[in-house]
């Protein structure tokens, strides 16, 4: 889908995003807090409405579930709201690696994929799955929006980039992994709100993708960025990070609400 189009799509979901709630019940109907690998299924009419939803179904039917993989760590608390992640894989499983559960642990993180959000489906339908997750966890969780933050591996980097750019505002961080893209035309609109985020590209030395992703990260510095990282793994090609550098970058991500 041209990018005009994916903008048009994104404006339309803005007005229809109902506010995250102040707080979220977090609990079953039993008064159990969920934790672990969970999974949801939801419509978008049930997640937006029936005008938000209708918006958007010419993309994402609007009575079709969408299933997100979850996963909430052991030690999630109500009174201690969790920062999301956001994950656009290049596959169609939302599923998060078991070797990251640690640190989405360590870092108060909620995991959150799309399934059928991979390479084969439109942009704009994977672009919308990731702006509506947080939404999604807000109505079962308590949720930090300081901490949203968006993640792709390869050409689900490639949509992260332009989640990223399409709602600075509700995403604070983006971590590009193997995969990223630039403004096609002029800067975006957001630009100031892109500046304030941290961005984070993270790519094996031996990874093809490597040579765009320097590229992007010299468009995003030439911008004014500058809140912004390139992380090269040595002798390492195409495939997921170690956990110790996906901490790291969230490490750098969250030095954000450090300032």
């Amino acid at each position: 889908m041209a990018t005009t189009m994916v903008h048009v799509v994104v404006i339309l979901l803005l007005g229809h995003l109902p506010a995250l709630p102040e707080t979220a019940a977090g609990e079953s109907t039993e008064g159990q807090v969920r934790t672990g690998l969970l999974e949801i299924s939801l419509t978008p009419i049930e997640v937006l409405g029936e005008s938000g939803a209708e918006a958007i179904s010419q993309q994402l039917p609007d009575d079709e579930p969408v299933e997100w993989q979850i996963y909430v760590p052991e030690s999630y608390k109500v009174d201690n709201p969790a920062g999301v992640l956001v994950f656009i894989n290049a596959i169609d499983s939302g599923g998060i690696p078991y070797q990251w559960k640690g640190v989405m642990d360590a870092h108060n993180l909620i995991w959150i994929g799309a399934n059928d959000s991979g390479n084969d489906f439109p942009v704009a339908q994977r672009m919308i799955k990731a702006i509506l997750a947080p939404q999604v966890l807000a109505q079962y969780y308590a949720l930090e929006p300081e901490r949203f933050y968006v993640a792709g591996f390869s050409g689900g980097g490639k949509v992260a980039t332009r989640v990223a750019s399409a709602r600075p505002d509700l995403f604070k961080g983006g971590l590009y992994i193997a995969g990223s893209v630039s403004w096609e035309n002029n800067v975006p609109a957001q630009l100031d709100l892109i500046k304030k985020n941290r961005h984070v590209f993270l790519a094996g030395a031996d990874d093809f993708a490597m040579k765009s992703m320097k590229k992007v990260y010299k468009r995003y510095k030439e911008a004014g960025v500058e809140n912004t990282r390139l992380m090269t793994i040595r002798d390492y090609k195409h495939r997921f990070p170690p956990a110790r550098y996906l901490g790291k970058a969230i490490t750098f991500l969250d030095s954000r609400t450090a300032q």
